[in-house]
């Protein structure tokens, strides 16, 4: 039934999609080039499993609901153009051709009325619908509808012993039954073109709204798709601005991540700020820069290099209090099926705030001061960072040059000054010595980290604080770390990498287990009693470590009780993104998940964090539950078997 008009509406179609592509790409355009923050992109066959296969997608339960939609579309429309290439079916295969398409085109009608279900009868909170939303759905919803009575307008017209194999066009064309020929042919002619318009249309409009996730989404996975380990290490020497305050100065690959947003939610179910109450939405992060770069693009491109566009942050706009509300949990990047990360854009627009405008919470002003002083958020003397180790006579060398270690033990901030920490890393040292491991500490100089620094925007802060430790641990001719923080294993291996720090850095879950596994640690006393173990952000969806910390438990001889919430899929404890060190105003995270922690009923909680330890201990307090369960540290734990 193609004829010379439906070729050039083919080619219409086309061209609205391409020049759909090229406008956003323009818009893209105006920022900055994308250096060394691209975390890579995805392997060819991990992109043909999460766009083709869905997999990320069909971790949440709906999740096959929009893969089904998405086969039902997508299968009759790649056979149709198959079909348009002179691509003959054999005539033994047409009937379950025919019975494979149908059965896709119900499939996906029924994945299709799911979404509609979910978003306007569920209603799902984070979940959030406008006018776009109800279009798409219904329009979508007449594409499979009208590409089913044209099935059944064809078997009305030409009825043949096939038609059982199209089993929906079959009931439906059993009504046509009674009109004449010449009836039934308009009917298939009107219904076609309505079929064919709605199918172009829909390839037209592809690039355009809401449906633009499915073409900029596959760029982001194929380009950007894998999960980052570091945050972007700006040049703080060649330039005079820093962070992002404009939608101008995210970098293009922020910009291309901003317009793959399909607005599903899954960012904001998972937020431990959003589920305790705080002002902070990651998808409404993401669709404010969105809508910002579409309102902004072309003005700044007329505009020239001056030509900024308006502050991201502040009253209308994002809002301090949601920048700063942000526990840098990662949770929201694991949980995207399309890579989007707000986290990057948040820790560009405090770099901002703190570098260029002077702008921080009030109690990280007093945190900076401290750091820059002393090189510990506490600000307790510098001098004093290997003291505890004599007061707790615990005989730990300190590194010399030219001595070879096995290790060098890392204690961090919250090791060396924290008093109830102090506990954990002293179990952890006894440890070592006990399975003949030869380390040593940096003493006086170790200085943090800088990963809190990092991540509340102070960057000049963090490059100073890293070149030192850098400096420190290569002139030991050291190459192995052991660190009891996640926080700063992440920041000793990934971000220092970027400034010239080539250290392989282990958790001390890791090693530990390592000792357990090669037996130069032997239990002598089983612990009795039950533990539920709660996974650091940093180390389950940094670095993937969930069975390391699980076996320590286990071999302890605690009976592990797990919480839903656990593994990447972990609840944070609401320390991280510095927020150990502001007031968590409202329901407190570290309380919530103390509480779910406490519902298994477990005796011990099992941490393997710094922060988690110290949130986890106060939410349990806040819970009156001290005398029930105690919070401890893997190393406390497996001490405790070994003695």
């Amino acid at each position: 039934m193609a004829n010379g008009l439906d070729a050039a509406l083919v080619l219409v179609s086309f061209t609205f999609f391409v020049e759909g592509v090229r406008r956003r790409l323009k818009k893209i355009s105006i920022g900055l080039p994308s250096g060394q923050e691209s975390s890579g992109g995805l392997s060819f066959r991990e992109f043909l499993r999460e766009v083709f296969g869905h997999a990320k997608v069909l971790r949440e339960p709906q999740g096959v609901h929009h893969y089904l939609f998405f086969l039902g579309f997508l299968v009759p429309l790649a056979f149709v153009a198959l079909v348009q290439l002179s691509f003959a079916v054999p005539a033994p295969a047409a009937r379950f051709v025919s019975l494979f398409l149908e059965i896709t085109g119900v499939l996906g009608l029924y994945g299709l009325s799911r979404l509609f279900f979910r978003r306007y009868l569920a209603r799902p909170p984070e979940l959030k619908s406008g006018p776009e939303d109800f279009a798409l759905l219904t329009f979508f919803g007449f594409l499979f509808k009208s590409g089913f009575f044209v099935e059944a307008g064809r078997l009305a017209l030409a009825p043949s012993e096939s038609a059982l194999w199209s089993p929906v066009g079959h009931l439906l064309s059993l009504p046509l039954g009674f009109l004449s020929q010449d009836a039934k042919l308009e009917f298939l002619r009107l219904l076609w073109r309505l079929h064919l318009f709605a199918a172009l249309a829909g390839i037209a409009l592809l690039p355009y709204g809401k449906m633009g996730h499915a073409v900029y989404g596959a760029m982001n996975l194929l380009w950007y798709g894998k999960r980052p380990k570091a945050f972007p290490t700006p040049d703080l020497e060649g330039s005079e601005y820093f962070g992002a305050g404009h939608i101008s100065k995210l970098t293009r690959k922020n910009l291309l991540n901003i317009s793959s947003c399909v607005r599903c939610g899954r960012c904001e179910k998972v937020c431990p700020a959003n589920f305790t109450g705080k002002p902070l939405s990651p998808q409404k992060v993401v669709n404010d820069l969105n809508a910002r770069l579409n309102g902004e693009a072309a003005g700044i491109m007329r505009g020239g290099e001056e030509n900024i566009g308006s502050p991201l942050v502040g009253e209308g706009a994002i809002l301090e209090e949601t920048l700063w509300s942000c526990t840098a949990c990662l949770h929201c990047v694991e949980a995207c099926p399309l890579a989007v990360n707000p986290l990057y854009k948040i820790i560009e627009m405090r770099r901002f705030e703190v570098l260029m405008e002077g702008r921080m919470p009030p109690e990280l002003i007093t945190f900076n001061r401290n750091l820059e002083k002393n090189f510990n958020p506490w600000g307790i003397g510098w001098s004093k960072r290997e003291e505890w180790l004599e007061r707790r006579g615990l005989p730990v060398p300190i590194a010399k040059k030219g001595e070879q270690y096995d290790v060098l033990l890392f204690l961090g901030c919250a090791g060396a000054f924290d008093d109830r920490y102090q506990r954990a890393v002293a179990s952890l040292v006894r440890i070592l010595a006990l399975a003949g491991v030869k380390f040593a500490v940096l003493g006086n100089a170790e200085k943090c980290c800088g990963e809190p620094a990092r991540v509340t925007g102070n960057e000049y802060l963090f490059q100073t604080l890293a070149r030192e430790n850098i400096e420190n641990i290569k002139a030991l001719g050291v190459r192995t770390v052991v660190t009891a923080c996640p926080h700063c294993q992440k920041t000793l291996s990934a971000d220092y990498a970027d400034l010239g720090g080539d250290l392989k850095v282990v958790h001390h879950s890791n090693y530990l287990s390592g000792l357990l596994e090669s037996k130069k640690l032997s239990l002598k006393t089983p612990l009795e009693g039950t533990a539920t173990l709660h996974d650091s952000c940093y180390l389950s969806r940094y670095f993937c470590n969930i069975e390391k910390p699980r076996r320590i438990v286990s071999a302890s001889g605690l009976t592990l009780r797990e919480m839903e919430k656990r593994g990447e899929k972990t609840f944070c404890c609401g320390g991280g993104g510095g927020r150990m060190w502001m007031e968590d105003k409202g329901t407190r995270i570290g309380d919530a998940r103390a509480k779910e922690a406490l519902e298994t009923g477990c005796s011990i909680i099992a941490t393997s964090c710094p922060f988690c330890l110290s949130m986890l201990t106060d939410g349990v307090k806040a819970a009156g539950k001290e005398g029930e369960a105690e919070v401890l540290d893997l190393a406390e734990i497996l001490e405790r078997a070994l003695t």
